[in-house]
């Protein structure tokens, strides 16, 4: 199984790269902070790839989408919008019919491409609903009923991990798409400033997993605690926290760190994982990609220069690093301070560039679309 960057907005199968094409609509007009890709839009858009071999970019196929890219066996689970609410499908690679698997959003896709997770409440505020999909059918499905939420943390083989958010406690459960059993890995530490847990980061290890969380308050979303967690698979009351290496030492207060893991049973707190491709200074400065959690090659220096809350004009949506390329997206802005809700900044969005960076230093970029 050749596949790379599932779940995210550039997804690699086999020698072709596929993404959302926003170009032509897809994207909201109005965002805070210039983020437009984490708001639906009933909007047409469409599926594209960019072939390795060939150096060739093409439409795949039309859809009203948003959001990640999850590839299964043998098509991709994606989430769209009808009539003003998200539903989820499955789009498979040749001529098969779509399947539709009603109002929710996929939330994660397994390893092999045979299981994934689809979130989806009952009405508007209903009870929430976590369901587990094989193969395109449906197989079991958890609803909340004596919590009041249910969460999505990842999949390790057959099996499905969550999180349940209780009243005072907050628990996480395992389901196994082989046996079809339900088993409580254990509940989350409470304490002061811990109300509503949310989940940052899943981390597998062999039969073990670790789990970072982070409790956030204020309509700031400040952040007032953070714990990782180890649990294991097919074992109950499993979990139990897990201090991490140099957890207190993070560069970048407003968020826990990333479990990097270094070894077999081996992990430690760090502020990068390897991979990633960022500005050097959040808005602005160069283009870098981290080649290892301590080493950044600068792809482009200056890549922008001028910060977008000061007349800028570009703001980075995606940046992925897939194959040997960094995949860019980036919106063309202008400020839209009549839509500024108090501190929280607003940006009208007037276009799209798609870019491919070789992972070298001082690249060139190449423009994915005409």
């Amino acid at each position: 199984r050749d596949v790379e960057n599932n779940g995210g907005n550039f997804v690699r199968v086999g020698h072709r790269v596929y993404f959302r094409n926003y170009a032509n609509g897809g994207l909201p007009e109005i965002a805070l902070f210039g983020d437009f890709l984490t708001t639906a839009e009933e909007n047409q858009t469409s599926i594209w790839y960019y072939d390795e071999e060939t150096g060739e970019t093409s439409r795949f196929y039309d859809e009203k989408g948003y959001g990640p890219l999850w590839y299964g066996t043998d098509g991709f689970y994606l989430t769209g919008v009808r009539d003003g609410l998200s539903h989820s499908f499955f789009y498979p690679d040749g001529a098969g019919a779509v399947e539709e698997f009603g109002p929710g959003l996929i939330e994660g896709v397994s390893e092999d491409g045979h299981y994934a997770a689809f979130w989806s409440a009952e009405g508007n505020g209903g009870t929430e609903i976590l369901s587990v999909i094989k193969d395109a059918e449906v197989i079991a499905s958890v609803q909340a009923e004596d919590f009041s939420s249910v969460e999505f943390c990842g999949m390790v083989g057959p099996k499905t991990i969550w999180l349940c958010h209780g009243e005072g406690e907050d628990s996480v459960w395992e389901f196994d798409g082989e046996t079809e059993k339900f088993l409580c890995l254990g509940l989350v530490p409470a304490g002061e400033g811990r109300s509503w847990a949310e989940i940052k980061q899943f981390v597998p290890d062999g039969e073990d997993f670790y789990l970072m969380l982070g409790w956030y308050e204020g309509t700031g979303h400040f952040l007032a605690d953070f714990a990782c967690m180890k649990g294991t698979l097919d074992k109950e009351d499993s979990l139990a926290l897990k201090p991490l290496e140099g957890e207190n030492e993070r560069s970048d207060p407003d968020n826990p760190p990333k479990i990097l893991l270094t070894g077999p049973g081996e992990v430690m707190a760090a502020d990068k994982l390897g991979g990633e491709v960022e500005l050097s200074d959040f808005y602005t400065g160069d283009l870098v990609w981290y080649d290892s959690p301590l080493g950044a090659t600068r792809l482009i220096p200056g890549f922008i220069e001028k910060d977008p809350y000061d007349g800028g004009d570009r703001i980075i949506q995606a940046s992925e690093a897939v194959g040997d390329a960094a995949y860019v997206l980036i919106a063309t802005v202008e400020r839209s301070p009549e839509d500024d809700i108090g501190w929280r900044t607003a940006y009208r969005q007037t276009g799209v560039e798609y870019l491919r960076v070789p992972l070298q230093e001082n690249s060139t970029a190449e423009h994915l679309l005409p």
